[in-house]
């Protein structure tokens, strides 16, 4: 499953960039996650949602989820600070429903939007994010990329990092990684045949 989409919000924003209104928005930037639920699942499974949102911008950003349920519109408010990334484990929890639905998320600036929907049982997680590219999709000499959403805790789970070369030489990668709240911490370079 495609687990976010960023969509055309409306007439007058170019394709895949995010603006124009939404379906309920009425700020300019809109992003969607296709699925989020927190519901109960089989064999004793919880299905969750989490949220990760990059604030690229020097200033606050406040935030409006609307999760689009068959009951209707659940609505939540989320506050990331300026340069800073807000990790919403369990968003629909945040939200105050046991649902599922589409999930619209609103901002009058560009963010960056990653989702995770996994089940939780007594053996882990199982889930995953996998963006698809095509091979004009990826970075060249001098590009560079954010990842949203990349968390560790010692012993429960953590995100793993790939990265793959389509060309036909040698490249090399620099790996920096941050905290959420914009800090670096560590940086390393990866040659990839």
């Amino acid at each position: 499953h495609t687990l976010l989409a960023v969509e055309e919000g409306g007439s007058g924003g170019d394709p895949g960039d995010a603006t124009g209104p939404g379906v309920a928005c009425s700020s300019e930037y809109t992003y969607w996650t296709e699925i989020a639920a927190h519901l109960n699942g089989q064999g004793g499974t919880v299905w969750r949602t989490d949220l990760a949102v990059r604030n690229p911008n020097e200033g606050g950003a406040a935030i409006q989820f609307i999760l689009h349920t068959d009951s209707g519109n659940q609505i939540a408010d989320g506050m990331i600070p300026g340069l800073s990334q807000g990790v919403f484990e369990d968003v629909v929890d945040i939200i105050g429903v046991t649902d599922k639905g589409a999930l619209e998320i609103c901002y009058d600036m560009p963010l960056e939007v990653v989702a995770r929907i996994y089940n939780l049982g007594d053996e882990g997680t199982f889930g995953q994010f996998v963006d698809g590219l095509t091979n004009f999709g990826g970075l060249v000499e001098g590009d560079s990329a954010s990842l949203l959403g990349l968390r560790q805790t010692a012993g429960v789970f953590r995100t793993n990092i790939s990265v793959t070369n389509t060309g036909m030489e040698d490249a090399e990668a620099e790996i920096t990684l941050y905290s959420t709240d914009g800090s670096m911490l560590e940086t390393y370079t990866l040659t990839v045949s």
